[in-house]
């Protein structure tokens, strides 16, 4: 019967000892986010381009002096390089609301760590004619010292916008099927 009683306190003593030491918190660490060195505006499109029948077509940049915009929504394309607390937008010098249509990471395929960000913004209700476009982003994330700071980048598009247009050339989309024709 003692037998027993000691058996059980050294296992109870024992169960206790494991249950505290061995599920301890481990420390872990994680790089951190990488500061925001880049933004571009990659391209331009709108809602019956980029839409569900032709989900992804858009222009690049450098057409933008020869390719309207058709209707009063227009989709802003942009790539960053580090972590941002998001673009934010300016049409001829004005704040102005935009609406998040897309995001994709870029990240190291060995480490899977996210370097970047694909973004697709929609900015609505622009009025027929030339308009400046700029986004802008702040870092999330302070350069290491001795600089301390939270760098902000921007990009500028103008474009025409054009309440129906239909001078939209197959030969400048961004598609699969098109790709190499532009790479030439």
């Amino acid at each position: 019967m003692k037998f027993k009683k000691i058996m059980s306190l050294t296992f109870a003593i024992l169960l206790m000892a494991v249950t505290f030491t061995g599920f301890t918190p481990q420390k872990v660490s994680a790089d951190r986010a990488p500061v925001l060195t880049s933004l571009e505006i990659t391209g331009y499109s709108w809602p019956e381009l980029y839409g569900p029948e032709r989900y992804g077509q858009y222009y690049q940049k450098k057409y933008a002096s020869s390719v309207s915009v058709s209707g009063s929504t227009v989709y802003i394309l942009t790539t960053q390089l580090g972590t941002s607390n998001g673009n934010y937008y300016y049409v001829d010098g004005k704040y102005v609301s935009h609406t998040i249509i897309n995001t994709s990471y870029m990240s190291n395929p060995y480490t899977r760590i996210v370097y970047g960000y694909n973004n697709v913004d929609a900015i609505e209700n622009l009025t027929p004619g030339k308009h400046t476009i700029e986004v802008c982003a702040d870092s999330a994330v302070p350069t290491p010292s001795p600089h301390f700071g939270y760098p902000s980048f921007s990009d500028t598009i103008t474009l025409n916008i054009q309440a129906n247009n239909s001078n939209a050339s197959s030969t400048n989309i961004i598609n699969a099927s098109n790709i190499s024709k532009l790479l030439k």
